[in-house]
């Protein structure tokens, strides 16, 4: 599940959230070009081989899913985005959320 809901929630871009588990033990990024407010299911593809997460898909009834945070075997390690206004961002457990330096070739003004 990935969640941009709340009273101030916002577009963000080229989020990169790193996993572990899933049969993936170093991970694989979940990757999302845009994430306007609301709430994204992320299937897990560990069965079926090739990539191992699905594209994401706005749900609307959340009563039949228990996100990653609930299982012991699973673990989001980074979760890095550039907000509106084209600031990166990186979370980890251990830092919180801090504004980061940005990438090397990557564009950091927000996009029209």
């Amino acid at each position: 599940m990935v969640s941009n809901r709340g009273s101030t929630s916002a577009v963000f871009h080229d989020v990169r959230i790193a996993t572990v588990g899933n049969n993936h033990p170093s991970g694989e990024d979940i990757e999302i070009v845009t994430v306007p407010p609301g709430l994204y299911f992320v299937a897990s593809n560990a069965v079926t081989g090739g990539s191992a997460w699905g594209r994401p898909v706005l749900v609307t009834d959340e009563s039949a899913f228990f996100p990653l945070t609930f299982a012991r075997k699973y673990d989001v390690t980074t979760i890095r985005f550039r907000d509106q206004l084209g600031t990166p961002w990186q979370w980890r457990p251990t830092d919180g959320l801090v504004e980061v330096a940005p990438e090397a070739g990557r564009e950091t003004a927000a996009r029209p």
